[in-house]
């Protein structure tokens, strides 16, 4: 990485961008995480680098490898980073609290709320949670972070799926499965001999969101 620091200094100037401006097109979030690579005080991570490369149109080797401000590897004229660059998926890491009313549209998320880059969960998911209490588990044990898309409708479930769901009672994290019951749903825990089944009314789910995938550190 002797070029790393030189590099991110060059393509930043040369593209006119600020530390803050290339933080926020990274989806980095805070200045300092960017400022540290510059000024070589940490190293990114495999995620953090490619992501870099792609925003300034070099390969990761390029960057750093070669001494860029020397080559004619961008020798044409740049006014933009790369125009088909997409800008990650920034996910909130967000409390059991802050699940009530976020799947409503109009939430505003607590200042400070954590931010998390995960290319797997770009553009599936919306918020991350982290499970609490052993009632999904072996399928999510205490403490596991789910990655969970918000549903804008409770029309076109579906069944048998694990959702996250904000209700009169809390917020719930459970798989869904029709009931018999006309306008009720049944709710089911993977820990099924510690939680049995359960009938929920419709007018009790504000919100809900399907877990699409999930991270767990041994």
């Amino acid at each position: 990485m002797q070029f790393l620091s030189k590099n991110l200094i060059y393509l930043r100037k040369r593209f006119g961008k600020s530390q803050q401006q290339a933080s926020d097109d990274l989806g980095f979030s805070t200045r300092t995480r960017f400022s540290n690579y510059e000024k070589g005080n940490s190293k990114p991570g495999l995620d953090d680098l490619q992501a870099i490369s792609k925003y300034f149109g070099v390969t990761t080797h390029q960057l750093l490898n070669e001494d860029l401000e020397k080559s004619s590897i961008l020798a044409s004229k740049v006014d933009e980073p790369k125009e088909n660059y997409q800008k990650p998926n920034s996910l909130p890491l967000i409390s059991i609290e802050a699940v009530a009313g976020y799947g409503q549209g109009d939430y505003s998320l607590p200042l400070g709320t954590e931010q998390y880059i995960i290319p797997e969960f770009n553009k599936k998911a919306d918020f991350l949670i982290r499970i609490s209490g052993t009632s999904m588990s072996p399928k999510y044990f205490n403490g596991d972070i789910v990655a969970c898309k918000k549903i804008p409708t409770k029309t076109f479930l579906q069944w048998g799926k694990v959702y996250i769901m904000d209700t009169i009672q809390g917020v719930l994290c459970k798989r869904v499965l029709p009931s018999e019951k006309e306008g009720h749903i049944i709710c089911r825990s993977d820990n099924s001999e510690s939680y049995p089944d359960f009938e929920l009314s419709w007018s009790e789910v504000r919100s809900l969101a399907i877990v699409v995938g999930s991270i767990r550190l041994e």
